[in-house]
């Protein structure tokens, strides 16, 4: 049964990787075009809907985690639905209220594109609050397929109003905006009629559905917590920027941050599928996959910095007004291979083993790291280094290292393994990587880094191989 399982959670991975590819190279394309089409200070609001979008799962008060949480090993046809139509309504009232508060605070603002930035927000807490419903009701049911589907489909979207806008010749971030809404309206629209069953029919008693609806929050708000911590350990670097400095200091870092984000979407789709996997694999089995996915990360970050390089020579090469970013794009770079085992590994163990408020403390411990690391170098060192976007490069991933260390060691000493020697060995491949991004010349460096791949293949050839027998072995095509 185990094993069926684990056969299934590789093809879900596949959908979804397949879903993922065509989100990278649409989120390459998106990136080549959009911040062309739109002036500086135009794409900075853009990045700003966008930036207030990624906070959206805050409204929702960790909601549809405790229902992937609750029902993540049940099949469609085995959900309450009765009890589950009553809390929905619920669900529905609360995404309401909070996004009348927010339109209503839109018109506070005295800068009119700010003003508009906050209404479309209001109006995409809404969408968004149905999107993720429908969302996590796939994930909780295991049905990828479908995940992954809608996942391209809303990639496609954004791109096709990126080509619309270049077709009519327009250059404002407000229709950009407007035809991305409406986009995933239509998406929410088709995806409520999949999951009609949960949504629409009779429902429980009023007193059932309440019940029903505190208990998901209960249960997923610490996990929804967390992921809003853990995101503003590389976010809120954003934020200071905004309100210390400039429109166009901001549009620079979003753009930095664009395109690691583009990368993070292979991340995703591995993190996406593992929480369903995992949470029908046997307690005795999870710690011998932890070792492994752990061990599997580290040669996955290896190619994932290898992307710097091309990522530089596009820069220079396609958005030399973007060019400043070059000075802190490395450290960025080196921040994502620990995000990735956060992503990936740490967090989707925790919620396995029902550790929320655990991972919640952690993730409010790397953010105050973060806050008194970035606090002391931007009071002491802004100065002399000149560069505030620098200092909060740095800063995260300093944070983003301390949140992958607390996490793993909790995870190990919960399976009763050392922390061993992989830590130290990716922190050497980071210094390495920095070492390359700091040689003048880009061809050398990358000569340089992708050499030192092939010799940390070659020494780790013997585990390299063992690793992968044990992925045949054990996902086996079905």
């Amino acid at each position: 049964m185990e094993e069926n399982q684990l056969k299934k959670g590789l093809r879900n991975i596949r959908y979804s990787a397949v879903a993922q590819m065509i989100v990278l190279v649409i989120g390459i394309v998106k990136t080549l075009i959009i911040p062309n089409i739109l002036t500086v200070p135009d794409y900075a609001y853009w990045q700003l809907y966008l930036f207030y979008i990624s906070y959206v799962n805050l409204f929702f008060l960790g909601y549809s985690d405790g229902f992937l949480l609750k029902y993540g090993k049940l099949d469609y046809p085995s959900l309450p639905f009765e009890k589950i139509r009553s809390s929905v309504r619920f669900y529905f009232l609360m995404i309401f209220f909070f996004a009348c508060v927010v339109f209503g605070i839109s018109f506070t603002f005295e800068d009119t594109n700010k003003t508009f930035v906050m209404m479309m927000f209001s109006l995409s807490i809404i969408t968004y609050a149905l999107n993720n419903l429908c969302i996590f009701i796939f994930l909780s049911t295991n049905q990828i397929k479908r995940h992954s589907a809608f996942l391209a489909i809303d990639s496609v979207s954004n791109l096709a109003g990126a080509l619309l806008l270049l077709i009519l010749h327009k250059d404002t971030f407000p229709l950009l905006i407007l035809f991305v809404f409406i986009t995933k309206l239509i998406a929410v629209v088709v995806m409520m009629f999949l999951c009609k069953e949960a949504i629409f029919g009779k429902a429980a008693p009023i007193g059932i559905g309440f019940r029903e609806y505190t208990d998901n929050i209960k249960i997923g708000i610490f996990i929804m917590l967390s992921n809003i911590m853990s995101m503003l350990v590389t976010g809120l670097g954003r934020i200071f920027i905004e309100y210390t400095g400039s429109i166009d200091e901001y549009a620079y870092y979003s753009f930095c941050m664009t395109i690691l984000n583009v990368i993070m979407v292979a991340i995703t789709a591995i993190a996406t599928v593992m929480y369903p996997t995992l949470s029908r694999v046997s307690h005795e089995s999870l710690s011998q996959f932890f070792s492994k996915s752990y061990n599997l990360l580290t040669y996955f970050t290896l190619m994932v910095l290898l992307l710097y390089f091309p990522a530089n020579l596009f820069v220079q090469l396609f958005f030399q007004k973007y060019i400043c970013m070059l000075n802190y794009l490395p450290f960025l770079f080196a921040m994502i291979t620990w995000q990735a085992k956060v992503y990936i590994t740490t967090n989707s163990y925790f919620r396995v083993l029902r550790k929320e408020r655990t991972l919640f403390k952690l993730n409010i411990y790397a953010l105050l790291f973060f806050c008194a690391v970035c606090g002391t170098l931007l009071l002491t060192l802004n100065k002399v280094v000149g560069n505030p976007s620098l200092i909060v490069a740095v800063s995260t991933l300093l944070s983003m290292i301390f949140l992958e260390l607390l996490s793993e060691l909790t995870i190990r000493k919960v399976f009763s393994l050392k922390l061993g020697k992989r830590f130290y060995v990716d922190m050497g491949i980071n210094i390495v990587f920095l070492f390359c991004a700091a040689i003048g010349n880009l061809c050398i460096g990358c000569a340089a880094y992708v050499t030192f791949m092939v010799l940390y293949a070659f020494v780790q050839k013997r585990d390299i191989k063992s690793d992968i027998l044990f992925i045949k072995d054990n996902f086996k095509k079905a």
